[in-house]
Parts: structure tokens; C-alpha cells; sequence
């Protein structure tokens, strides 16, 4: 279902899967960038715990996310419209080397935002696992297709929190020391996001479809 600019698809214990549209305007130019993943609220809510973060970058704590889905359709997008940019929407193109290969017309707008939004929940729904919502939170880690060039640097600590959170509270210890040997220089900031989350590990919030599992 669309709100409030996103297609969404959630679930009863605030797992959700999304794509956002990625309007946004640039330069005096509207851009379009969808961007699809899912989020969960009470992954959220135990990262808060762990490390500050600006509120404004909801993305910022997405357990999976993709960015220029239309690298991942083949035949159903031209592939004059798969690019790693924002595409610019325009009245008329502009005779511009550079920009001409990223504009699309107003008129063309509808049917390729169509083609690409569908697309997109259809990837997701295809590459994650969504018969339970315990399973959409796993399967986030299970498949690669997710693993976002700009937010997957966080991956693996995400999911240590996750694996917390479902209980397995020797995980981010044992991933943390094995980090450490093979980075012994790894940054003091990510250092310290770990030993929290390993000093945490006990009290951290379980996800609440737990509850309703056992």
C-alpha cells in the first residue's frame, strides 16, 4: 500500500518493508532515486541504546536497504534508465553530454516510476523471506542483494544487534573478537559500539514477535 510517499508492506510487530519514491529537489531540478529495504521498530529502539545517532537519517538505521533499484531489474527496464544516478525530471531534455543520459520527461515519468516502484517490492518480496516476520528479520542478513554500498558498512553490526535481539547473546562477543584480530586498528568509535553492545547483551530489548512465538 502507498503512505505518506512510500509503498509499504508491514507487518504486526512494527517490521515493515518499504520503497520509497526519492523525490527530492536539487539545483532548481526534481530527482527521483527510489530507494527499497526494511526497518523495524524495535531494532530501532534498541540501536538507541547503543550509540547516537541524528534522527533525521531514518535510513541510517534500515536493516537492509538498496539504493538505484534499477540495477536489479534486467529486461523489465530499458536499459537506458539503469544508472547509478538520480534520474532528472524535465519538460524537455537539455542538450547536456553529460546530463542527457539522466533525464527523463515528464510525460515518460509515470509509466517508468510504475515499472520501477513495482519492481522494486517485487525484488524484495522475491529475495527476502516474508512467510513470518521472525524470517524477514533473518533473511535480511541471509541475502547479499541488500547490502547497500553507502549503508552497508553497517551490516555486520546491525547484525549483532539483531542476532541480540533474538537472543543469541554470545554472538556480537564472539564476531567482536574476531574483528578485533584480524582489524586491530578498527576505529575507536566502532570499538566502543561493540563493547556496548556486548555489555548490553543481557538487557537489550528481544523483538516482541518473540513473545507472541513462544
Amino acid at each position: 500500500m502507498w503512505t505518506a510517499g512510500e509503498f509499504r508492506r508491514s507487518f504486526p510487530f512494527g517490521t515493515r518493508l518499504f520503497v520509497e519514491s526519492g523525490f527530492y529537489a536539487s539545483g532548481g531540478q526534481v530527482l527521483f532515486q527510489p530507494v527499497m529495504g526494511v526497518t523495524n521498530r524495535d531494532f530501532i529502539a534498541a540501536a538507541k541504546l547503543i550509540y547516537n545517532y541524528n534522527p533525521g537519517e531514518r535510513r541510517f538505521l534500515t536493516l537492509a536497504v538498496a539504493r538505484d533499484v534499477t540495477a536489479f531489474f534486467g529486461s523489465g527496464i530499458p536499459a537506458e534508465l539503469r544508472t547509478g544516478h538520480a534520474r532528472h525530471i524535465v519538460d524537455d531534455y537539455v542538450e547536456d553530454e553529460e546530463l542527457l543520459p539522466l533525464q527523463m520527461r515528464v510525460s515518460d515519468f509515470g509509466s517508468y516510476a510504475n515499472r520501477i516502484i513495482g519492481g522494486a517490492a517485487d525484488f524484495l518480496e522475491k529475495n527476502l523471506d516474508i512467510s513470518s516476520e521472525e524470517a524477514l528479520i533473518r533473511s535480511c542478513f541471509a541475502s547479499d542483494q541488500l547490502d547497500d554500498r553507502v549503508y552497508g558498512a553497517n551490516r555486520p553490526f546491525y547484525r549483532c544487534i539483531v542476532e541480540t535481539m533474538l537472543g543469541n547473546t554470545s554472538f556480537a562477543e564472539t564476531y567482536f573478537a574476531e574483528l578485533e584480530r584480524d582489524f586491530p586498528d578498527m576505529p575507536d568509535g566502532q570499538r566502543a559500539n561493540y563493547l556496548k553492545l556486548i555489555s548490553l547483551a543481557d538487557e537489550l530489548p528481544r523483538f516482541r514477535f518473540l513473545k507472541e512465538n513462544a
